[in-house]
């Protein structure tokens, strides 16, 4: 009778803290999931970059400050028992409206929406319109950042694509670039994949790294020794490339430059006149050639002050391999964008006559 009753109370004991242990248990998951469901987040779609280096606990800090985050000890709860501080990726993530905390680790969990882009350069592009067209593609793009401003962002990167100094020590090609020119000329046209992450120096860093490998050593000596610098020879193949209607055109196009560059005359190169001008005439105004500027070479002897833009392979490649001939002068055809050349400037004239009226 007395071994019954004392072996009755541990039995009941036990099962009032199994009650117990089980209703902690119960009222723990269920504040979890009050924690879950508490809105912490905008009305509206947001989009959040998670940097390379970024922590769980970093985030969450950065996502407050930045005010898309109203709970973070919620945030941060959640987080931890559904494990994103080891499953956080980098990158782009896209917040529904009126997220919920659930709703933000579960984005956070799936991994970034898109974390780069495509974006294609074109032969004969300025700085400027490279900075434009970088800019456009990471602000329009499916895994643009919500925070970038698309005329910021382009000032910044034209602004980096001017510091020849900063990447001249870094890249060998750089070393014959005279001082006071950007890197104009050198960021090599193609198509580029960039994290929307990317940062201006990354950008000009890997358009530069580009030119290094596709100009190789052998086309570099050319340059060297048809026109003492690959500089001079970068600077006349910007002019080529955007003279010429064709890259069939370029190597005799490149001949007539050449032609007038040893006989002293002037190169009057209607390009180099739409570079200071900012515009894009097929022909020159009388006016715009007396521009005053280092870069119009309706004035200024010799090659202008720098490249008028960032040639393509081909363009280089025919400036150091242009075509024997005696030609002068040459306009291009309206109609079939083939360039007509001439040795005389009254042929020229007559050919103006024939095509271009």
């Amino acid at each position: 009778m007395g071994n019954g009753s004392s072996s009755a109370r541990p039995t009941r004991f036990g099962g009032c803290l199994g009650l117990f242990l089980l209703l902690v248990v119960a009222g723990g998951i269920g504040t979890l999931a009050l924690i879950g469901d508490t809105c912490d987040c905008s009305e509206k779609e947001v989009a959040i970059v998670v940097q390379p280096t970024e922590t769980f606990e970093q985030l969450t800090d950065r996502l407050v400050k930045e005010g898309y985050v109203e709970h973070p000890l919620a945030l941060s709860l959640w987080g931890q028992f559904r494990g994103v501080p080891g499953e956080l990726q980098a990158g782009r993530h896209v917040l529904p409206p009126n997220a919920s905390v659930r709703d933000v680790v579960n984005v956070l969990l799936v991994g970034p929406s898109q974390t780069e882009f495509s974006v294609t350069t074109i032969e004969g592009w300025t700085n400027q319109k490279v900075s434009q067209e970088i800019a456009l593609a990471i602000v329009t793009g499916p895994g643009a950042p919500a925070d970038v401003s698309e005329e910021v962002f382009a000032e910044r990167l034209l602004e980096e694509m001017s510091q020849l100094e900063k990447y001249r020590g870094e890249f060998e090609f750089l070393g014959d670039v005279p001082s006071g020119r950007t890197l104009e000329g050198y960021l090599f046209p193609d198509t580029y994949q960039f994290f929307y992450t990317a940062q201006p120096e990354d950008i000009v860093r890997k358009m530069l790294q580009n030119f290094g490998v596709r100009i190789s050593d052998e086309l570099r000596a050319q340059t060297e020794r048809e026109y003492g610098s690959l500089f001079d020879a970068v600077t006349l193949a910007s002019i080529v490339q955007l003279e010429s209607g064709s890259a069939s055109d370029n190597a005799a196009i490149a001949r007539v430059f050449r032609n007038r560059l040893d006989a002293g005359q002037a190169l009057e190169s209607d390009v180099t006149v739409n570079y200071v001008t900012q515009t894009n005439n097929q022909i020159a105004t009388l006016e715009e050639t007396r521009v005053d500027s280092p870069y119009n070479t309706y004035l200024v002897p010799g090659l202008p002050f720098g490249p008028v833009g960032n040639p393509g392979l081909s363009a280089i490649q025919s400036t150091v391999s242009t075509e024997d001939h005696d030609y002068f002068f040459f306009l291009t055809d309206l109609e079939t964008g083939e360039a007509v050349f001439a040795e005389t400037f009254s042929g020229h004239q007559d050919n103006v006559r024939t095509y271009l009226r």
